[in-house]
């Protein structure tokens, strides 16, 4: 038979991961990269590998018409992800946005296409 105690305790040490959860940034939000584009290490690494798969998804969705930006054939994604952390902590009224759109803005901001 399950006692309430138990009942009780299960609660807290379920809930306890969704409470801390619950403060820490959404990953899909700017605010989630802002530190992490800005440091060294895994953290950084995560930053360039978010980064990446963002700039490869939004160019396979993009056609001529609404090409959103045009990189060099010679960047590398370690500098696409200093962009993408050099446009959050110049447009930190910004970062509570789709972190995805933010990539697509600062790839814009800094290679934009020509009309």
């Amino acid at each position: 038979m399950i006692t309430r105690n138990f009942l009780l305790a299960a609660a807290i040490v379920l809930a306890a991961p969704v409470a801390a959860h619950a403060q820490q940034p959404k990953i899909n939000s700017g605010n989630y990269w802002v530190s992490k584009c800005a440091s060294g290490g895994q953290d950084y690494f995560e930053c360039v590998v978010f980064t990446a798969g963002a700039v490869d998804g939004l160019q396979v969705m993009m056609t001529e018409k609404t090409k959103l930006f045009c990189l060099p054939s010679e960047i590398t994604f370690a500098q696409a992800s200093a962009i993408f952390g050099k446009y959050l902590r110049e447009h930190p009224e910004q970062t509570h946005l789709n972190a995805s759109l933010l990539v697509a803005m600062a790839m814009n901001s800094a290679y934009p296409c020509s009309k």
